[in-house]
């Protein structure tokens, strides 16, 4: 799947992809162009920090949304935000809660001084 660069990015991609051309000429032609690949290369990164150093706060919202961004999810499908070994109440098989019930508060059968 193509990832679609944002607006501001386009100059960042332009510069890549005339990076890729100059290499491959570099190789088809056999010709020494590491003078002019590491200029490119530097200026790529010269053209980054530009941009994302002035990025408004829109421009930061739409990085953070961006379909290409790393997500959370561990790569075994397992929520990454849970810790290993534990169930949401959903795959329980009493189908209770805990949150529910360290809510509840103490039942009349469990003693006061052993509830939390």
């Amino acid at each position: 799947m193509k990832v679609l660069p944002l607006e501001f990015e386009k100059p960042i991609v332009e510069l890549e992809k005339q990076l890729d051309e100059l290499k491959k000429h570099s190789k088809l032609s056999a010709i020494d162009l590491e003078r002019e690949t590491r200029a490119m290369e530097k200026k790529i990164e010269e053209t980054k920090r530009e941009i994302y150093e002035m990025l408004t706060a829109w421009q930061k919202v739409q990085i953070a949304r961006h379909t290409a961004r790393p997500s959370s999810r561990c790569p075994a499908g397992r929520d990454s935000t849970r810790p290993a070994g534990s169930q949401p109440a959903s795959e329980r098989k009493d189908g209770s809660s805990r949150a529910a019930s360290r809510r509840a508060g103490p039942s009349s059968s469990t003693p006061a001084s052993t509830w939390p």
